[in-house]
């Protein structure tokens, strides 16, 4: 009778401390399910010079372990809230979190100055679907510019002469801006608009030639190549030097 006490006194101890140690798992478990998600803020991937756009690729989220500070973009954001598109004014290292202070957004005083490189100035012309290239113009993009007008002249005064010429202005100028937007992407732009007003980065003498070409005839931009060949570089060298007009008796007699 006393061994049969003892068993059941012995089963109700191993009962009693497999609930006991069951009552510390909850509390374990509850603690791993709490356990703050891990927080992604937008980080330089690279290093990110002043005057440049900030893209996606340049500043993705990343895990941060960190303290996430004012200023600092943390995941999820909203569209308007964003920063990709922004203009970088202060330099950013590989590594460290994109803050605000460090860009300026669309829309904001100062972004189209921002762009510009230090020296230069931004000189806007109209454009309509054949001088500005169907629409396949972007900010980023190197251009031609030429200047189309007509002639008269006037030594013989019993029938003055008129005479076309064509002559490429301005050689080797990036677009900076197509109406307002000043990002490459332009994904969300409208593909039926046609552009109306192409802003170009130019030296302040230039400025004032493509202020004066504009009222002495018509503007058309011709859009140049991406890629970068040195015997092309090479043969064209001397871009910049005036060639001279082309007539319409060039063209066609």
């Amino acid at each position: 009778m006393r061994l049969l006490i003892r068993l059941i006194a012995l089963a109700g101890i191993m009962v009693a401390a497999v609930l006991v140690g069951r009552s510390f798992l909850p509390a374990s478990n509850t603690t791993a399910a709490t356990a703050a998600p891990a927080v992604q803020v937008r980080i330089a991937s690279q290093d990110l010079p002043a005057g440049t756009f900030l893209d996606v690729a340049e500043a993705p989220f990343t895990d941060w372990a960190g303290k996430v500070e004012d200023g600092m973009v943390a995941a999820p954001v909203s569209a308007s809230r964003d920063v990709i598109g922004a203009v970088i004014i202060a330099p950013i290292k590989a590594g460290e979190p994109i803050r605000r202070k460090q860009l300026l957004q669309a829309g904001q005083d100062g972004f189209l100055a921002a762009v510009l490189r230090p020296g230069m100035r931004a000189v806007s012309v109209a454009v309509d679907a054949v001088s500005g290239n169907a629409g396949h113009i972007f900010p980023g993009d190197r251009i031609d510019l030429i200047l189309t007008q007509m002639l008269t002249d006037r030594n013989n005064t019993s029938r003055p002469a008129e005479r076309w010429a064509s002559e490429t202005i301005l050689h080797n100028v990036r677009v900076i801006a197509v109406d307002q937007n000043l990002h490459s992407d332009m994904a969300d732009r409208d593909p039926g608009r046609v552009a109306r007003t192409i802003s170009l980065e130019v030296l302040p003498p230039d400025a004032e030639k493509v202020v004066l070409a504009a009222g002495i005839g018509k503007l058309s931009l011709s859009l140049r190549s991406l890629l970068v060949d040195k015997a092309i570089d090479a043969a064209t060298a001397t871009d910049a030097a005036p060639s001279g007009p082309t007539w319409a008796s060039d063209v066609s007699a």
